[in-house]
């Protein structure tokens, strides 16, 4: 999938949903593309990691212990509530995205690119493997 096959629709910009689905169904399979649960479980565990990765780089106070505590603190407090409606809750992680890449002075599709071209060139096996040790701990449906 050199140069992510921008799909008719690709308006210009540095990435392309399409193509990320295609790459995602080539590494992953169909399976976990199309499982509602196990997207949104992937987006919150990478958003829990970027906590993660800010509380070493910055230095914060009680390390990563502290991040762990916040980040228990954020689900308790959100699942705490009426559960939202599934497109507000995509933009609102898509504006909180942007906020913190411009706080990093981080060009979003930059980083997304930088993401695609780093898996693009791995095996499946080996993606698939590492998603499946998720789903033997119940944290993923398995890839086939």
């Amino acid at each position: 999938m050199t140069e992510f096959e921008r799909s008719p629709d690709w308006k210009g910009y540095g990435w392309d949903q399409i193509a990320v689905e295609k790459l995602v169904r080539a590494k992953w399979g169909d399976k976990v593309m199309d499982d509602s649960v196990e997207r949104a479980a992937r987006v919150a565990e990478e958003g829990i990691e970027l906590l993660q990765a800010v509380a070493k780089s910055h230095g914060m106070k009680g390390g990563n212990e502290a991040a762990r505590q916040l980040a228990h603190g954020l689900v308790d407090r959100a699942f705490d509530k009426e559960p939202g409606e599934v497109r507000q809750e995509a933009s609102g992680v898509i504006v909180t995205l942007l906020a913190f890449c411009a706080h990093y002075e981080l060009r979003l599709d930059d980083i997304a690119n930088e993401e695609i071209r780093r898996l693009d060139p791995m095996d499946a096996k080996v993606l698939m493997g590492r998603h499946n040790a998720k789903a033997d701990l119940g944290l993923a449906i398995r890839a086939e």
